[in-house]
């Protein structure tokens, strides 16, 4: 989905923000020596059940679609499942369809596979890149209208000044975007992403192989192409359409929901239009485009290499629809793709 894919990380990360920057800022720890260690969890109570409805569920035309497609060709049976990574419970359960192909697969492919990793793993890089290692601080990097903005929009959501204090623009961008989500009831918990690591981790399907297109490394790298300018303006942009933000997911779930595929096209459309600087663009670019081609390359191994298993991938929506994208490449390559619900 666009930027919205490192959003999973970012929930990941919100939590262990505050404890790590209140330590920066009592001790003044080298932002560029941080190590970020697995708490001793040995004594919480375990983990309630995720949210989400029993497979069987008998809902009728009330199931969502999805993107839900199949690839023919090749050495392994593929089935493709363009996704949203935040959502409501309201988005399940699925059709029935998209639940048989995970059930038949031996391998589930995720962008990232989480299953297997651990939540430090996971947040390590990513705070690594999302903060200033070189002791320059949010209020050097912005001017004082936005920082002051900011500030405002931060304490709103419980966050305080020293806790931003090292934060890179585009990472208190996208963390400022992920807690308003929450606060609008657009949870990560009710992501398709969580969803099915839900059944995974349930004991249910521990035969099935766990795989990731993608690494850590692959998404926070997108915003390497942000430069200090650019990061200022996606930092001023967000603020300014927080509200405008949340309607759009809502938006894109409904539609989601529905499995339409042209709404999603038009999104991936308009992420093409000029931007106020070149590394804007490029950072639009890296997210979808260039991603889509390592991604779309990952999958044509497997389907050379597949040796005849089942495999059920998924991937944010907008890296399954329009030009270059996963779909498209592979369609260049020969593989006939089809849609089973539309």
């Amino acid at each position: 989905m666009g930027n919205k894919g490192l959003f999973q990380l970012l929930a990941i990360t919100a939590v262990l923000v505050g404890i790590v920057l209140a330590a920066n800022a009592v001790f003044e720890i080298d932002p560029g020596e941080l190590e970020v260690t697995e708490p001793d969890r040995s004594g919480e109570e375990e983990k309630a059940e995720e949210p989400g409805e029993p497979e069987d569920a008998e809902l009728g035309d009330s199931r969502s679609k999805g993107l839900f497609y199949q690839v023919h060709g090749g050495t392994a049976e593929m089935y493709l499942f363009g996704t949203v990574h935040v959502g409501h419970e309201e988005m399940y359960p699925l059709e029935e369809t998209v639940m048989e192909a995970f059930r038949e697969a031996e391998v589930v492919g995720f962008e990232l596979n989480m299953v297997e990793k651990s939540e430090m793993e996971i947040a390590q890089p990513l705070l690594q890149e999302g903060m200033f290692q070189d002791g320059s601080t949010l209020e050097d990097a912005v001017s004082e209208e936005i920082y002051q903005q900011t500030l405002e929009v931060a304490s709103e959501l419980g966050i305080r000044e020293f806790e931003l204090k090292y934060l890179k623009p585009w990472f208190v961008a996208s963390l400022i975007n992920e807690l308003t989500m929450e606060e609008a009831g657009i949870s990560f918990d009710y992501g398709v992403e969580s969803y099915f690591e839900e059944k995974l981790e349930s004991g249910k399907h521990e035969d099935k192989e766990v795989i990731g297109l993608e690494e850590v490394e692959d998404q926070v790298g997108s915003y390497r192409k942000l430069s200090e300018q650019s990061q200022e303006i996606y930092l001023k942009n967000s603020l300014e359409e927080l509200d405008y933000a949340v309607e759009e997911i809502n938006e894109m779930i409904s539609y989601w929901k529905e499995g339409d595929i042209e709404y999603f096209a038009e999104i991936r459309e308009e992420e093409k239009e000029e931007t106020p600087t070149e590394s804007l663009q490029e950072y639009k670019k890296a997210l979808t485009d260039h991603r889509d081609v390592q991604m779309a390359g990952e999958i044509k191994e497997i389907l050379e290499e597949g040796n005849g298993d089942t495999y059920f991938i998924m991937v944010g929506s907008l890296h399954l629809v329009g030009e270059n994208s996963i779909v498209d490449l592979l369609e260049e390559k020969g593989y006939r793709i089809e849609t089973p619900l539309n």
